[in-house]
């Protein structure tokens, strides 16, 4: 029994040192795989972000080029509250193509209608008359077609206005958009 003792005793520290061996491998092998998953995470969540981040400046980059796109139209909306400075706007374009405002009327009963109605875009019924020469008038319609203002024109007419037969008198028939003075006042400033 005594070589058993003696046995055990010299035999004891170096079992324990491999016994702790192995329990601190087991534990630093566990530790790392433990790490090894937090580290994949955190990755897969990095790769999700900036794929997130890709996105959202392809949002940002397509925002700022709508904007950029509808920043000339922006001047062209008109309020329902605000129609002379629509045909403020159209005596002015009618001027630039030589071509005079002669009478516009407006469907006041529709007019008065959509006043009062909170929809973003409002559409009134018009009539117009314009002279001007043939070409000018030409000149015209094809740029008033053009306004976002302008929802249709449905007719048109044409009489000689003068003996002379240059200047002549068209009538057009047809619908405005007016839209809401918030969003316009929205579009206007925004950014500021």
């Amino acid at each position: 029994m005594n070589h058993f003792k003696k046995s055990l005793k010299l035999f004891w520290a170096p079992a324990a040192i491999v016994c702790l061996l192995f329990a601190s491998y087991g534990s630093y092998t566990d530790r790392k795989e433990r790490l090894r998953q937090q580290i994949e995470s955190v990755e897969n969540s990095l790769t999700g972000i900036e794929k997130d981040l890709a996105e959202s400046q392809g949002v940002v980059d397509l925002y700022l080029v709508s904007r950029r796109d509808l920043e000339p139209y922006i001047s062209s909306l008109f309020s329902v509250k605000e129609p002379e400075s629509l045909i403020g706007r159209i005596d002015d374009t009618a001027s630039l193509y030589k071509v005079r405002l002669a009478d516009i009327r407006l469907d006041v009963p529709k007019f008065i209608e959509v006043r009062g109605k909170t929809e973003s875009i409002s559409i009134v019924p018009c009539e117009a008359s314009f002279t001007g020469n043939f070409f000018s008038l030409g000149e015209f319609v094809a740029a008033l077609e053009k306004e976002p203002y302008l929802l249709i024109i449905s007719e048109t007419g044409m009489v000689i206005s003068e003996e002379s037969g240059n200047v002549l008198k068209m009538s057009l028939k047809g619908a405005f958009r007016f839209f809401k003075s918030e969003m316009i006042e929205e579009l206007r400033n925004h950014g500021d």
